[in-house]
């Protein structure tokens, strides 16, 4: 049984951080590429940029968990992860509702859940206003709140007890997209409500497989993944995917697969990029991710994200939905540029500023004990 460690680790994790940016990138170029430049192959490879939202949410279990110390009160570690997501999105909200009300595209309902970050809890139109990113910080905010209540019990698990949890992880994932696929299939009413994408009760899934691995590395687990060959693989299978997603969507006569069915396809590369990438920086070998460049577009990685429909939003309300493929081209190289730039420079000048004030704010509130 894995003892509980007393002091937190203290390594640093350039690699993940790094590898962080394409998993956002990913996801950007899911967004823009059909709005800007729909051409054969690179419409097929973005179409699955979103399985970079899994990626997020498994690194945040292993983060979190790594990170974690038996001596943390629930209120700190509650304190901390709402000053690290919440700034940032209450401001994106706001610019997305300026820009909303530009075109006269009001969802109120969507705009009122999204505050208490709630909005991933319903249909589809429950997501559809807002930020519309911002609905997997309402799946992150719930695991928050799971956290503290199932880290120690994760950790002192024996190997075979963390194994069969993620087997069984991993098979209600599975049982969960075959039920959801067939509810779309029969065209059942907000059957969003239950999607394998959105869904904070499915998704929970990877956070906990994030968590299982850490706790491996935290008991002493050295795997030996070359990270290069991690990449390549991880490369190799998003390539196999894309193609797959394109051969069989056509065949069932949908425009994509369900998109948490192709996160969990790719769950294994997920997975990997995680154990090569902490493997890698725990034994100090030498990566480019680890680059400060690598580094610093890592750190960016949540305002790229939060920010980059906003930019793609206001772009198009300047050039239209309809724009030759060759302006389309340049217009998407564009909004890439303008969406890294702007995510530096609101990471160094709102969210990081914010963030730490906000903590030294609340965390100095502590309750005087009677």
């Amino acid at each position: 049984m894995t003892s509980l460690d007393t002091e937190p680790h203290r390594a640093r994790l350039d690699s993940l951080t790094g590898l962080r940016f394409y998993a956002a990138f990913a996801v950007l170029l899911c967004h823009a590429v059909p709005r800007f430049a729909p051409i054969p192959v690179l419409s097929e490879l973005a179409e699955i940029g979103a399985v970079g939202v899994g990626f997020f949410f498994v690194l945040s279990g292993f983060i979190l968990a790594w990170t974690w110390r038996p001596t943390d009160r629930k209120r700190d570690f509650w304190v901390k992860r709402f000053a690290r997501i919440y700034p940032l999105h209450l401001m994106t909200l706001l610019v997305a509702v300026l820009l909303s009300a530009g075109v006269g595209a009001y969802n109120w309902t969507s705009v009122v859940l999204s505050v208490p970050l709630l909005q991933a809890w319903g249909p589809e139109f429950w997501r559809a206003g807002g930020n519309g990113p911002s609905w997997s910080l309402s799946v992150e905010m719930f695991f928050y709140l799971l956290f503290p209540f199932l880290i120690a019990s994760l950790m002192l698990m024996t190997r075979r007890q963390r194994l069969v949890i993620a087997l069984v992880v991993v098979a209600v994932m599975a049982f969960w997209n075959v039920g959801y696929f067939g509810l779309t299939r029969l065209g059942v009413p907000d059957a969003a409500i239950v999607s394998s994408y959105t869904n904070p009760l499915y998704r929970t899934g990877e956070f906990v497989l994030g968590i299982l691995v850490a706790a491996e590395f935290r008991a002493g687990w050295t795997p030996r993944v070359g990270l290069r060959a991690a990449l390549a693989a991880a490369a190799g299978w998003y390539v196999v995917v894309a193609g797959g997603n394109a051969l069989l969507a056509e065949r069932v006569g949908v425009a994509t697969l369900p998109y948490g069915l192709l996160d969990l396809v790719f769950l294994p590369a997920s997975i990997l990029l995680v154990v090569a990438a902490a493997s890698a920086d725990l034994t100090r070998v030498r990566s480019g991710l680890r680059s400060r460049a690598h580094v610093a577009l890592g750190e960016w990685s949540f305002a790229l994200y939060l920010l980059q429909m906003l930019v793609i939003t206001a772009v198009i309300q300047v050039v239209g939905n309809d724009v030759p493929l060759a302006a389309g081209v340049g217009i998407l190289v564009g909004v890439i540029v303008i969406c890294v730039a702007l995510s530096g420079l609101v990471f160094r000048c709102f969210e990081r500023p914010a963030e730490r004030l906000l903590r030294r704010t609340l965390l100095s509130r502590r309750p005087v004990a009677a």
